[in-house]
């Protein structure tokens, strides 16, 4: 194939150009194939991440530390700032206006899982919910059959809901709220640019980055080889690059694929769809991930009996005023005491 011109590059950040097993001697390697784009074709970088602008900076110092950082970057996955003399500035008008869209979309997503969930359970029984919450829908079935019934059912009521993905487990239907503004960042950035979708390269591994990745807003894509199974899957479609090594090496892959015009689409013999997976996320399995909703659950819970312990404690002392500032401790407790008395006068009516 002739090499396509590629005046952008987009990159995700964690997992992508961050990695346990990357060594600090691929930062110059990497600094040279981004020289490569930025002398031939006037390139610029992008780094589109779900952390904050602070996250953001810490991740990046070691490449800062040799001279290289992105012209712009994507935070919150959706917010996109551009680096000034000193630092980073946003793009206010863009900012507000994905940050109103956003709001809009989470108050008309309200409800939808609970309606899906009721749904289901009328058409299967004996279907057990794993976990339910506003963002989030895990249910088992009996068999695998149910289970993809059920699955390309979701598929089809997800399909206006761009932040919304159904996965497909053995047994288990999982539906995840992703974020999906990345795409649409990257397309606003390009425009901005007057940049063409076909002269972009986006490379990222997670589902979060599935957006920029579909062949959309991106016309040359790319993965390392740790990307999640939806991204290759993903990126096997869209025709782009399948690297065969993991994080920053990957990305280095995939650039010199788009360069030498040597791109490989195929998917790994390893690679196996999820459908004959078990669930990675499945709360119903013991997990080695603070991030798994179920933890966090008890953790909040955890704090919040915590304080609860403490301020009962300070109560106590307050009420025999053996502590400072013992009648501002008392206002809520005082309070609470009031109102319930209130009520049940009220009841008692």
């Amino acid at each position: 194939m002739t090499p396509p011109v590629i005046r952008l590059i987009a990159t995700d950040l964690d997992g992508t150009l961050t990695g346990k097993d990357d060594p600090f001697s691929l930062y110059p390697v990497f600094s040279e194939r981004l020289d490569f784009f930025f002398q031939h074709y006037d390139a610029e970088w992008a780094v589109c991440t779900g952390r904050s602008l602070r996250s953001f900076k810490s991740v990046i110092e070691p490449l800062m530390a040799i001279g290289i950082a992105p012209r712009y970057v994507i935070i919150h996955h959706a917010y996109i700032y551009r680096l000034g003399r000193r630092r980073y500035s946003p793009l206010l008008l863009w900012n507000a206006g994905i940050r109103f869209h956003l709001w809009s979309i989470s108050l008309h997503l309200r409800g939808t899982l609970n309606a899906w969930k009721r749904q289901v359970q009328r058409m299967i029984p004996g279907v057990v919910t794993l976990y339910h919450r506003r963002n989030r829908l895990c249910m088992r079935f009996r068999t695998d059959e149910e289970a993809a019934r059920v699955a390309t059912m979701l598929r089809e009521k997800a399909n206006p809901f761009k932040q919304l993905r159904v996965f497909h487990f053995l047994r288990e239907v999982d539906v995840r709220t992703v974020p999906f503004t990345k795409g649409m960042a990257l397309a606003e950035l390009a425009s901005r640019l007057d940049i063409r979708s076909s002269e972009i390269l986006a490379i990222g591994n997670g589902h979060n980055d599935i957006s920029m990745l579909d062949g959309m807003a991106a016309g040359c894509t790319g993965c390392p080889a740790n990307a999640e199974v939806d991204v290759i899957e993903r990126v096997h479609q869209s025709g782009g690059h399948i690297a065969a090594s993991r994080h920053l090496k990957g990305v280095i892959e995939v650039m010199d694929a788009w360069r030498d015009g040597t791109v490989n689409s195929a998917l790994p013999a390893s690679w196996v769809p999820n459908e004959q997976q078990e669930n990675p996320r499945s709360v119903g399995r013991r997990m080695n991930h603070s991030g798994l909703p179920g933890i966090r659950d008890a953790r909040h819970k955890a704090i919040w009996l915590g304080w609860l312990v403490v301020y009962t404690v300070l109560v106590v002392f307050a009420n025999y005023g053996l502590i400072p500032f013992s009648g501002l401790i008392l206002k809520p407790f005082t309070l609470v005491t009031t109102l319930v008395t209130h009520l049940f006068q009220m009841v008692n009516l």
